[in-house]
C-alpha cells in the first residue's frame, strides 16, 4: 500500500466526520497485562521454492553531470525555451520555483527543466546517498525496495547533516532520469539442496541513442566438500601427472638438442620453438590447476563466511544505522560478484 497525499479540504472533511466518534474511545478493549498473557498461535508455512534471496537486492546507479549545453545546437536552444516557458507560465507571480534556474545546482540534478548529460561522472550526493565505489565503478547504491516499493522517500542531500530542515521528499520515479548513465541490480540467491550460491547482475545502459540496453549475467558458485571435493582433487592430480609426463618429454628433447649442439650439428630455430612453448604451457597449466585446487578447497569456508555475514546483519537493531547496514550488505554482495 503506497500512501498518497490528500488535499487539505479532504483532510478537514475527514477530521470533522470522525470528531464526535473519537472522544468515545477511552482505550483498548483488552488491558495490556491481559494481552501479554494471551498466546497467539501461528501456523507453519513452508517455503516452496528451492532458492531463496539471502540479501536485500541492491540497485546501483552511475550518472553524469549536467552539461551547460547540448552537443546539438538546436537542443540547447530548445532546452532554454522550455526553461523560459516554465519560468514565465508556471513560476510567475504569485508562484515561485526556487529549484528552476538557468544555472546548475549541486544535487546531481539540473536546475533547468531539461538538460543533456556531460562526460563527467557525478560523484557528490544523489537521492540522499553518498557516492561510493561498487563493482569497480563510482556511483550511488541503494536498496531496490526503497525505490520500487515506495512512491517517495524522505532524504537529505547532505548525508552527514542531522538537521531535518535540510531533508526533502523525493519522488522515486525520478531516481532514473536524463542524467542516468548505467543502472545495475544485484541479487544473491542460495540453494540449500545443492549448496549453490547464484549471483544475478542485471545491467541497463541508458547512454545509447536507441534507449536502454539491458543485459544480465548469472554466476553460480558451488560449495564442494566431502566426496565431491576428493574426486575433484583426484582428477586434477591426474592432470598434474600428465603434466609431469609432458615435462619429461620436453627435458628429453632439450637434452637431445644440447647433445647435437655439442657435436657441432646446426640446430634450426624451429626445433627450439616447440620445446620452449611446451615448457611455457606446462608452467601455465600447472599454476592454473594449483590455483583451482586451492580455490575449490576453500570454497566452502569462503561461501559460508560471506553468507553468514549477510544473514547476520541485524536489520531490526535500532543501535546500528541504516547507512552501515546498507554499506555492509553492498560490500558482501560485491564479494560474490
Amino acid at each position: 500500500m503506497i500512501p498518497k497525499a490528500l488535499p487539505d479540504a479532504k483532510i478537514q472533511s475527514l477530521f470533522y466526520k470522525s470528531f464526535y466518534d473519537m472522544p468515545t474511545r477511552i482505550g483498548p478493549r483488552i488491558q495490556q497485562r491481559e494481552r501479554v498473557k494471551e498466546v497467539v498461535i501461528r501456523e507453519k508455512l513452508d517455503y516452496a521454492p528451492k532458492s531463496a534471496l539471502v540479501a536485500t537486492p541492491v540497485i546501483f546507479q552511475e550518472r553524469k553531470k549536467a552539461a551547460e549545453s547540448c552537443d546539438v545546437v538546436y537542443s540547447s536552444k530548445w532546452s532554454k525555451e522550455q526553461q523560459r516557458k516554465a519560468t514565465s507560465e508556471v513560476c510567475s507571480s504569485p508562484y515561485f520555483c526556487p529549484e528552476i534556474s538557468v544555472n546548475l545546482n549541486n544535487s546531481g540534478h539540473s536546475e533547468g527543466v531539461v538538460s543533456c548529460p556531460s562526460k563527467q561522472l557525478w560523484t557528490n550526493t544523489f537521492f540522499g546517498v553518498k557516492s561510493a565505489e561498487l563493482l569497480e565503478k563510482q556511483g550511488f547504491a541503494d536498496f531496490l525496495f526503497s525505490i520500487t516499493d515506495n512512491g517517495f522517500v524522505y532524504r537529505s542531500d547532505n548525508v552527514s547533516a542531522n538537521n531535518a530542515s535540510s531533508a526533502s521528499i523525493l519522488r522515486t520515479k525520478d531516481f532514473i532520469d536524463s542524467l542516468t548513465d548505467t543502472v545495475r541490480i544485484i541479487l544473491v540467491f542460495y540453494t540449500p539442496q545443492y549448496g549453490i550460491t547464484s549471483n544475478v547482475l542485471i545491467t541497463a545502459k541508458f547512454h545509447g541513442s536507441q534507449g536502454a540496453r539491458v543485459d544480465y549475467e548469472l554466476l553460480h558458485y558451488e560449495i564442494i566438500e566431502g566426496t565431491k571435493l576428493g574426486l575433484y582433487i583426484f582428477v586434477q592430480s591426474l592432470v598434474i601427472f600428465n603434466l609431469a609426463a609432458m615435462l619429461v618429454e620436453v627435458i628429453n628433447n632439450l637434452r637431445t638438442l644440447y647433445v647435437e649442439a655439442k657435436l657441432g650439428i646446426s640446430i634450426s630455430k624451429a626445433k627450439l620453438v616447440t620445446p620452449v612453448l611446451d615448457l611455457l604451457a606446462f608452467l601455465l597449466i600447472l599454476v592454473y590447476v594449483c590455483l583451482r585446487i586451492v580455490d575449490k578447497a576453500g570454497a566452502a569456508s569462503t561461501a559460508e563466511a560471506i553468507l553468514s555475514d549477510l544473514d547476520g546483519i541485524e536489520w531490526s537493531s535500532p543501535q546500528i544505522t541504516l547507512a552501515f547496514k546498507k554499506d555492509r550488505c553492498c560490500y558482501l554482495c560485491v564479494c560474490l560478484a
